[in-house]
């Protein structure tokens, strides 16, 4: 007879008996209690393996209500987060069905790496290498057998081809502005538009030197400018955190409690009359770089005001605000002649809504935790 692990599942986010039922073999569990989405009168059975929560969002506010209620880490698991499940990997084996893709798979693959420095994924027949200090990107691509965000980066490339005089046969270039491993300009030059070649700016070392083995292993050796500058407004050097579970998320503004290295930064403007390379040959430009956006757009004006050229950017407004900065990046894209965006997330939804980029102040009082994407539109519409 199977022994049986006594689970309550906490349903927070309406999405929990679903995932339950795809990924726990129901066979070995005794499922305890249910608490459905909203229910405000938490009383939890003590006599439990584990508390599993349906919830994407891990605030302070779900913390305090464990505390409240007399539940401690030892026994929850966040269901979507895989670190969660690691902290339990016997029990995880135990109860997750072997689905292609799924968490015990993910889990097993990340065990493996765990005992290495660096650890390799293979998705959409493009691979990277990353630190295995890596626990959003690559968990998430070796889960779902898809290039970090893909779907975002084709519908990048829709609008920019529906807003903007482009066509697929022009050369160009890709300026991937925040490149980390190289994930995005990698996908976009292989499986979207495979006449630009990239230039990626990426300025913390180990994060360079994986974009640059990212290049070699995917064929761009040759076809690709990999720098190790920081953009900003101004030449300077800059103290660099580096995140040590999201590497992705290295920051030029956030103490991420990290490691502070110190790294030269070069605005695009005067990198272009540096280099000799031709600014006019600019097909796209991909932003993320962790809420210094702001900075990396006031050292761009000069290529940004000469023409018309699709523009795709993180959107951080707690930080850009944090920083006094986001009146100021609304500043900057109207005397850069983009007048309005496109909410790429609300995009996805099915809402196709264009806005004026003075309603990017609007969001000024959100938390740290609320991030966009955004795509700019250039004149009148």
């Amino acid at each position: 007879m199977t022994v049986k692990a006594r689970i309550i599942l906490w349903d927070m986010d309406g999405n929990g008996e679903k995932w339950f039922e795809e990924n726990i073999q129901a066979e070995r569990v005794e499922l305890v209690q249910r608490i459905p989405s909203g229910e405000n009168n938490i009383q939890l059975s003590d006599d439990i393996d584990l508390l599993l929560i349906a919830s994407r969002v891990i605030d302070s506010n779900i913390v305090k209500l464990l505390d409240n209620v007399g539940f401690h880490s030892d026994r929850v698991v966040f269901i979507y987060e895989m670190i969660s499940w690691y902290e339990k990997f016997d029990l995880a084996v135990f109860l997750l069905k072997d689905n292609p893709g799924g968490m015990r798979r993910l889990l097993f693959w990340y065990h493996e790496c765990s005992a290495k420095d660096y650890c390799s994924c293979k998705a959409e027949e493009l691979t990277f290498i990353a630190s295995v200090d890596d626990k959003v990107i690559m968990p998430t691509m070796m889960r779902d057998g898809q290039v970090w965000s893909a779907d975002e980066m084709h519908l990048f490339y829709k609008l920019a081809h529906e807003y903007y005089a482009l066509r697929d046969d022009t050369p160009g270039y890709f300026l991937d502005l925040g490149a980390n491993i190289g994930t995005t300009s990698i996908y976009f030059r292989k499986k979207i538009d495979t006449n630009v070649e990239i230039i990626a700016f990426e300025p913390d070392e180990r994060n360079n030197k994986l974009l640059q083995i990212n290049m070699l292993l995917n064929g761009l050796v040759g076809e690709a400018y990999v720098e190790a500058y920081g953009l900003s407004d101004r030449r300077e050097n800059k103290e660099l955190y580096y995140d040590e579970n999201n590497p992705g998320g290295t920051s030029l503004v956030r103490n991420s409690g990290g490691t502070a290295t110190e790294v030269p930064l070069i605005s695009l403007d005067e990198y272009f009359e540096e280099s000799g390379l031709d600014d006019a040959k600019i097909k796209y430009i991909w932003i993320d770089t962790e809420g210094f956006e702001p900075f990396v757009v006031g050292g761009a004006m000069n290529i940004l005001k000469k023409r018309a050229i699709p523009l795709y950017m993180e959107f951080n407004p707690y930080w850009w605000n944090k920083q006094g900065l986001l009146q100021t990046m609304v500043d900057h894209l109207r005397e850069a002649g983009y007048t309005k965006y496109i909410l790429i997330q609300e995009y996805m939804e099915g809402r196709e809504a264009i806005w004026p980029v003075d309603s990017l102040v609007a969001f000024k009082d959100v938390g740290p935790n609320r991030l966009w994407d955004i795509f700019l539109i250039k004149g009148e519409i």
